[in-house]
């Protein structure tokens, strides 16, 4: 006999007959049983009733409104909550399934709105299991600038803006809007072959701050928003138990309508300004990833993908090129990833594993002579020193690999030991160089980790990290040997030492308890020169309780700190008069404070009330020490004043069940910010008093950060479940 099923359907007809062979035997040798009685027949339905229930999907329905107490400027910047007022609520999550084929229609939906203010969101959804999927996805949302600004700036969100001191001034919201629409689908082409198209555009319009200008004199200016992004891309993938294969293409486009903006009036020293926006530039990407399965104790995967990034925009005729200058950049940017790894398990309580990385980032922009060239000046003024005119492409090549073996005791110890180094190769600058230069840099770091299993409530782990940096030789500044900069070690490519030690606890001294804590403590400092970053340490601790009062209420708790430490050192200008600070050499230490605390409580006062409560706190403090080391300089150096922002936030929410199908929804919320932030107090674009009136003209803009902000939101909201 020939079986057209497969192995699933003949062991079901297996079993079907060895259960029939069995009825079988029993019913000769005893009696039929007795019919179902109606009390059995309405257990059975209930048990049927409780499964369907069990699995169904619940669709829901939410309608509500939202109150804000006050006009704010951080509340709802990101959510379209800044306004004072009443706001109407919709939350829609819509699911239907065609029990015969197996098919699901979703669709969610989320918008509040006050006037021509909202924040919409929506989502469809409709698959095949197994089969195929289509998915749509939109979205509306904005966000609004913080800052508080009072203008007389004219043409603001446009390409052409006009700087006056006469123009009458006004308070104006800058805020960037934002269209989202994404679509995409999948399809099983055959058993493990699955493709999958995706198509995402996003639509930017607005202004944001920008100006213009130097240190003793800068204008307030917007920079017009009017921009397109899409993102596309298709990828085919195909697994079994053991392969696994991943592939496709990505693309990307970035469309700038607003290429140039053009500027007038303000300063006379600025006169009329063509100033380049963001070009317009494109992305394709191929990637290919996948894994295979050796055996149950080892496995290896890898990843490959290529990027080829283009910028070749056409110079604008606002801008006066040099004669024989090419008419665009033919911006080429190619980038190659590759990965490979290896895990192995040889035994119960040993594994291994190892990875290699690969990263080169290929600038095969042409070098093009884009100004006209000066010759430097050995030895000569820094400020005059000559240029090139060539534009210089920056080519980076990293490799980096990982290996690491684990070994578990019988006492419940687990030890890691890891190895990492890493090789970055930079691209040399062309022959004139303003800037001293490192070619390339070497790090190897080792790592070693211990974990315990100490009982069934009680986990911990400590690790050390241990990082040394270095690198080839410094290439000097070839304008001049005496300059500054073959004095400084940058901050990416100089010689550090970093320790890391990180310790983490996971205790559970009762049932109804639980306890996680962890630190990280970390230090870098950096050598090979005597100026520039000396010193920075890294400590952030955290810990969480929690507790389960009984059956009906739940509470926890939270506490986090972090302190980031800086320290550097430098030097002005070499030249000059000592009376004015030049030949100076001074020192900063920086210290940024981070402190946060939440409580959590929940609980049921009622079968059909529950109840909650969420307090958190937050506080930020940056501090700064500044001070003369050396040098002849005798001008006074003074630490900043220190920086700080509070935050405060109290959460009520109740949560009242009407029936088993329908129910309301209370949110009371309280949020408390503050802030000393000097660096917009009373900013006025004037220019410096040193400058002569008749040519500081600025329009006396103003830009202020809300010292404090109160805000209470209200929502109440009716929601309904059906199927």
């Amino acid at each position: 006999m020939k079986f057209r099923h497969g192995p699933v359907a003949m062991a079901v007809y297996s079993l079907c007959a060895v259960a029939a062979s069995v009825q079988t035997a029993h019913a000769q040798s005893a009696s039929y049983p007795d019919p179902p009685t109606q009390s059995m027949v309405e257990t059975m339905s209930k048990a049927d009733a409780l499964r369907r229930d069990l699995y169904t999907i619940d669709s829901r329905i939410s309608l509500g409104v939202g109150y804000v107490s006050d006009d704010n400027r951080r509340f709802g910047m990101y959510r379209s909550l800044t306004e004072a007022g009443v706001y109407g609520l919709l939350d829609l999550d819509l699911i239907r399934r065609d029990e015969a084929t197996g098919t699901w229609f979703k669709l969610w939906a989320r918008a509040h709105d006050k006037d021509s203010l909202g924040d919409r969101e929506l989502r469809v959804v409709a698959e095949r299991q197994g089969q195929w999927g289509l998915s749509l996805w939109g979205q509306q949302m904005a966000r609004r600038e913080p800052l508080l600004v009072n203008t007389g700036l004219q043409g603001i969100g446009t390409g052409t803006q006009v700087i006056s001191g006469t123009a009458p001034k006004r308070d104006v919201q800058l805020q960037v809007d934002h269209d989202i629409f994404s679509i995409g689908g999948r399809r099983m082409l055959a058993d493990g072959l699955e493709l999958v198209v995706q198509f995402r555009q996003d639509d930017a319009v607005g202004s944001r701050m920008y100006g213009r200008g130097q240190t003793n004199m800068m204008e307030f200016l917007t920079e017009p928003i009017d921009r397109i992004t899409k993102q596309w891309g298709a990828t085919l993938s195909y697994s079994t138990r053991k392969f696994q294969l991943y592939g496709g293409y990505n693309g990307s486009s970035y469309d700038n309508n607003i290429p140039v903006l053009k500027v007038s009036g303000g300063n006379t020293a600025f006169g009329t300004w063509n100033m380049a926006m963001p070009p317009s530039n494109s992305a394709h990407q191929w990637h290919l990833s996948g894994g295979y399965n050796f055996s149950a104790a080892t496995r290896s995967a890898f990843k490959f993908s290529q990027t080829v990034a283009l910028q070749n925009e056409t110079f604008s005729s606002d801008f006066v090129r040099l004669a024989g200058a090419p008419e665009s950049l033919n911006g080429r940017l190619v980038t190659t990833l590759g990965h490979i790894d290896l895990t192995m398990r040889p035994s119960t309580v040993f594994d291994l594993s190892a990875i290699v990385r690969f990263e080169d980032r290929d600038d095969e922009t042409p070098i093009a002579r884009y100004l006209a060239e000066q010759l430097p000046t050995v030895g000569g003024n820094y400020a005059t020193a000559g240029v090139t005119g060539l534009n210089k492409p920056k080519s980076l090549r990293m490799i980096k690999s990982t290996g690491e073996a684990g070994y578990r005791f019988a006492d419940g110890y687990r030890f890691v030991a890891a190895v990492e180094h890493e090789s970055m190769h930079r691209k040399a600058p062309e022959k004139y160089r303003r800037v001293s230069f490192r070619e390339r840099t070497d790090e190897l770091t080792g790592r070693l980790e211990l974990k315990k299993t100490m009982s069934d409530t009680l986990n911990g782990s400590l690790a050390i990290v241990q990082s040394e940096r270095t690198g080839s030789d410094y290439m000097p500044d070839t304008y001049d040997p005496n300059a500054l900069t073959n004095q400084v070690r940058t901050l990416l490519w100089a010689d550090r030492s970093r320790q890391k030690v990180k310790l983490s606890l996971d205790w559970t001294p009762a049932e109804d308890w639980s306890v996680q804590a962890s630190s990280d403590v970390s230090q870098d400092d950096y050598s090979g020169r005597p100026l520039g970053p000396k010193r920075g340490i890294s400590r952030l601790s955290m810990g969480e309780v929690g507790y389960r009062i009984n059956e009906k209420w739940s509470a926890s708790a939270w506490v986090s700190h972090e302190m980031l430490s800086s320290q550097q050192e430098t030097r002005s200008d070499r030249v000059g008069a000592a009376t004015l600070g030049y030949d100076t050499r001074w020192a900063a230490d920086l210290r940024y404070n981070t402190e946060a605390a939440g409580l959590h409580l929940k609980g049921q006062l009622s079968p059909k009330l529950q109840v909650g409560a969420d307090l958190s706190a937050s506080r930020e403090v940056a501090q700064s020490w500044m001070g003369q080391t050396g040098g002849s300089g005798t001008a006074t150096l003074s630490p900043l004043p220190d920086y700080f922002y509070k935050q405060k936030s109290l959460r009520l929410f109740a949560d009242y069940a009407k029936d088993a199908f329908s129910g309301y929804r209370f949110n009371i919320r309280r949020e408390q910010r503050s802030t000393n932030d000097w660096t917009w107090v009373n900013w006025t674009y004037n220019g410096s008093a040193a400058i002569a009136a008749a040519a500081r003209v600025s329009d006396g803009t103003t830009v202020k950060n809300p010292i404090k902000e109160d805000v209470d939101y209200v929502m109440i909201s009716y929601y309904m479940r059906f199927r």
